[in-house]
């Protein structure tokens, strides 16, 4: 299954039900809002994005029980669906209404296989998270139609029509949610999400923002875990400098955050390189053990490689492959300061 930065952190936050009922009190329309037992939130495991698009977008799929107290017919639905697609791209899908009525059918029809005699379907509202350039595509079905309107108002009622809620995650915004959720990660986890792929200064937009939070959580058990997600995805789709990173959180956040990250630092790419040299060892009794740690320390490479930038090519493995020792550690070295595969692999010193 593909995994990116973006989904690793945001699955790997807002699956937990503490930070899923964070998210959604701040994103739920208010009206839904009073219905919603928060307290037996749960977030599905499942996903129904296809293979081909988890480069592109992350979904969370949450169980909502309705409040029986704000339930005025005594056979409607006991619980809700809320269907959270993160969509990572840098513009908008034109056609995305189209795709969330095919997830939506998609939840419509494992819940029939789980309840085969229900008559009825829980309502999924869907929401859309969005962190690249200002949403200008279509949020509703009838604006994605190909007919004329007086043909849509003839046709209407016996067609599809919804709008999906659009929460864009934009920087310099009064309101963005990573100020209106409540919680110290989830608000880190989505400042993370809204900037790091944006800012040209990103440490001293930390220091602006989230200092303060950030020396928090590296005093919290729970904080640690999630501190260390944040610095991985930092490090993996922002251009800093280890040593620029590490400066600043020693100086402006507190020495344990700085401890934390290099923890996470070590963790990714020398606990990496450790394992790799191991699988070595053992491929170096059979075959040559010299011969073997390399080859294992290739594979390995590509595989970082692949975590931190997606698809690696095959004339880049071919290179990874044939390389010797030196030029390995070359780019070991550069793996987290470079913006691409290529900038790792340059010829240039």
């Amino acid at each position: 299954m593909v995994s990116t930065p973006h989904d690793r952190l945001f699955r790997g936050i807002f699956s937990k039900p503490r930070n899923a009922r964070a998210l959604l009190r701040a994103l739920l329309p208010r009206g839904l809002s009073g219905q919603v037992d928060f307290r037996r939130v749960k977030v599905e495991k499942r996903t129904f994005i296809d293979e081909h698009l988890r480069e592109q977008l992350t979904d969370l799929l949450m169980r909502v029980p309705l409040d029986a107290a704000a339930d005025d017919d005594a056979g409607a639905p006991s619980k809700a669906y809320i269907y959270v697609l993160m969509e990572h791209q840098s513009k908008p899908q034109v056609l995305m209404p189209v795709r969330i009525l095919r997830y939506l059918s998609a939840i419509w029809d494992e819940h029939r296989s789980e309840h085969p005699d229900a008559i009825r379907v829980p309502v999924i509202l869907p929401i859309v998270m969005y962190h690249g350039i200002p949403w200008r595509a279509s949020i509703t079905m009838d604006e994605v139609y190909d007919c004329p309107h007086r043909t849509l108002d003839a046709i209407g009622e016996h067609l599809p029509r919804y709008a999906f809620v659009l929460e864009e995650l934009l920087p310099d915004d009064d309101e963005a949610l990573w100020q209106r959720v409540s919680g110290a990660i989830p608000q880190v986890i989505l400042w993370a999400l809204t900037y790091a792929r944006r800012e040209p200064d990103l440490l001293a937009a930390m220091g602006r923002d989230i200092a303060t939070l950030l020396a928090d959580l590296a005093e919290a058990p729970s904080g640690v875990a999630a501190l260390g997600m944040l610095f991985t995805y930092t490090m993996s789709v922002a251009r800093i400098e280890r040593e620029h990173m590490a400066r600043f959180l020693k100086t402006e956040v507190s020495p344990m955050a700085h401890q934390v990250f290099t923890n996470t630092y070590d963790e990714i790419v020398y606990k990496s390189r450790e394992q790799g040299l191991e699988q070595g060892l053992e491929k170096g009794r059979k075959e040559g053990q010299q011969q073997g740690r390399r080859e294992a320390e290739q594979e390995r490479l590509i595989r970082l490689l692949r975590a931190r930038f997606g698809r690696v090519s095959r004339a880049a493995q071919a290179r990874i492959k044939a390389a010797d020792q030196a030029e390995l550690d070359t780019w070991y070295e550069r793996l987290f300061a470079a913006g691409s595969v290529a900038e790792v692999m340059s010829s240039d010193t």
